[in-house]
């Protein structure tokens, strides 16, 4: 499948996204953007590959920041029904004092 080839692409690209941070970690300084760029492409391939832990250990060394946190779910409001002012109560009065269409309940 599509995404069968895409993964095995992704899984040979591994070996030379780390033989470009090892170049580039020889060669530059620690903090330099170019190296940062192929921490995050390498951390990149291991995440689609599955390995989450490490391509979190990656960001961290390229300095990208930890992802926030998804904020908890607001609780849904429990279900409550305004009541209509101008419609009578239960007794076939309403608030006003006037009674409505209903007839009043026998007493």
């Amino acid at each position: 499948t599509d995404v069968q080839t895409m993964l095995e692409r992704i899984k040979a690209a591994v070996p030379l996204f780390r033989r470009a941070v090892a170049i580039k970690e020889k060669h530059l300084m620690p903090g330099d953007a170019s190296l940062a760029r192929a921490l995050v492409n390498l951390a990149a391939a291991l995440r689609a590959l599955g390995r989450e832990e490490d391509a979190q250990h990656l960001e961290r060394r390229a300095g990208v920041p930890p992802p926030e946190p998804e904020p908890a779910p607001e609780p849904e409001p429990a279900f409550e029904t305004e009541e209509d002012p101008t419609t009578a109560d239960d007794d076939g009065v309403d608030p006003a004092g006037e009674t409505g269409n209903r007839p009043l309940p026998a007493t």
